[in-house]
């Protein structure tokens, strides 16, 4: 499979990339990234609605061997993520501004918009969220 990332990828993925939306089914289950089918229910017809960019760190840990299209983010934090939305959805993501020796579980973070990737020189850069912790717990 091909590193190269094309334009056209890149705007279907949007939603996730770049507005932080899920999929939220009349029977009210949450799924992030959205879908068209509740897994659990089999309902269809979601409405999409947007998380909020503050949540809090269930589990992480740090990916220390490093995949080569990720060289400019090892070794990285990745997280399960606990939004502060009334279903308290999940997501995995990326910390950003973090140590590699430290343990984030519990802590309170916030979404920044920031570099994910690019295809190397020439390529296109790719954009969306990764999550800077803001709070220590208690």
């Amino acid at each position: 499979m091909s590193n190269v990332v094309f334009p056209p990828r890149i705007k279907r993925r949007s939603e996730v990339l770049y507005h932080l939306r899920a999929a939220r089914f009349p029977g009210g289950n949450i799924y992030y990234p959205p879908c068209e089918i509740d897994p659990e229910t089999g309902e269809t017809n979601p409405e999409l609605i947007k998380l909020p960019k503050t949540g809090k760190v269930v589990v992480e840990t740090v990916q220390r061997i490093v995949p080569s299209w990720m060289q400019l983010n090892g070794p990285y934090h990745v997280a399960v993520i606990e939004c502060d939305d009334e279903k308290h959805t999940r997501m995995m993501g990326i910390l950003t501004g973090v140590e590699a020796d430290v343990d984030y579980t519990g802590w309170k973070v916030k979404a920044c918009f920031r570099r994910i990737n690019s295809n190397g020189d020439a390529g296109a850069i790719i954009y969306g969220f990764k999550w800077q912790p803001t709070e220590k717990p208690a």
